[in-house]
């Protein structure tokens, strides 16, 4: 049954309308939708294994003081990084062809046990730096599970937790919803990030495309 959320294209009755209003419409829907789940095939094998990924300090050091101030006391908090300052996989032109966003940006994320990443909300502040982004810019992120899950693997956005994921399965919010994730497990855990702004200019069938569903 159509509702609210329905695209207007979709709505029973509705007539068809086009890109420029479908975008308008989806920014004012992607504003209030919290986050979402979405599904891509595994093209990447097991290439991102074998990548030389770098360990570096978490960049908000306010948000880690207060990290500390809550208990989390001599915790490793990032991972080990591959990101756009190394060569790009040939396979990320899969995520680029469906992803419809602007200033596509990626990068790979080793997650080793014992690494615990508390609750925050995420600020793009180089991100915004970078692409000179207004203060309404519609940023969306992504993060696609290169593995299927194992036990101690663990991500929760906005008060909802994320387990016994498939691999390839994506989860993806917009702006500053909280999330967490940890690895108190026995094995490392793979992400994809990928963060971008959303394109108003697309066309209608790849806004479709890039929400619950599978590539």
């Amino acid at each position: 049954m159509a509702t609210q959320d329905t695209p207007p294209s979709k709505r029973l009755g509705g007539e068809p309308i086009g890109a420029t209003e479908y975008g308008k419409w989806y920014k004012s829907w992607a504003d209030h939708r919290r986050w979402g789940e979405v599904w891509f095939t595994r093209v990447w094998g097991d290439t991102h294994r074998d990548l030389p990924y770098i360990n570096e300090p978490f960049n908000d050091a306010v948000t880690q003081k207060s990290w500390e101030d809550r208990g989390f006391q001599n915790q490793r908090f990032t991972g080990d990084l591959y990101d756009m300052r190394n060569p790009e996989p040939e396979w990320m032109s899969h995520f680029r062809r469906w992803l419809p966003m602007r200033h596509f940006s990626w990068s790979l994320y080793r997650m080793p046990p014992g690494t615990v990443l508390p609750e925050h909300s995420d600020t793009y502040g180089r991100f915004r730096e970078i692409y000179s982004l207004p203060a309404d810019a519609v940023i969306r992120r992504y993060v696609v599970f290169l593995e299927n899950w194992q036990s101690g693997h663990y991500i929760e956005i906005d008060d909802a937790p994320v387990v016994n994921w498939i691999c390839g399965k994506g989860v993806f919010w917009h702006g500053d919803v909280p999330h967490m994730a940890a690895n108190i497990g026995r094995t490392d855990r793979y992400t994809l990030q990928i963060t971008g702004v959303i394109d108003e200019s697309m066309p209608p069938w790849r806004w479709q495309h890039a929400n619950n569903n599978f590539f």
